[in-house]
């Protein structure tokens, strides 16, 4: 299993951007920076969670594919949150729905 942590947040005007550290299962690292827009955040949370969270929510659901999911192995090391829309179809579902909340 992977271990997902946000290490830093950095308000822009725009929104967040996350520095994330992944701890893979065979204990490699991989460091990822990933930005979180105000819409994207409201949207996903109702603005009841830290953007922190919801980053950390994204993340896991990119770490646990669907079949019908497009999701680049290894994740790029810089991404903006709304691109995993692309990568994944169900992500919004799976994120406004999710345990997480």
């Amino acid at each position: 299993m992977t271990a997902v942590r946000v290490e830093q947040e950095s308000e822009t005007s725009t929104g967040w951007t996350h520095t994330v550290t992944l701890t893979l299962a065979d204990g490699s690292i991989q460091q990822l920076t990933v930005s979180l827009c105000f819409q994207d955040y409201e949207y996903w949370s109702g603005g009841v969670r830290p953007p922190e969270r919801v980053t950390e929510a994204l993340i896991e659901c990119l770490l646990e594919p669907e079949e019908d999911s497009n999701i680049p192995d290894p994740l790029p090391a810089r991404f903006d949150a709304s691109t995993a829309r692309r990568w994944m179809p169900s992500l919004d579902s799976s994120l406004r729905s999710g345990s997480w909340h």
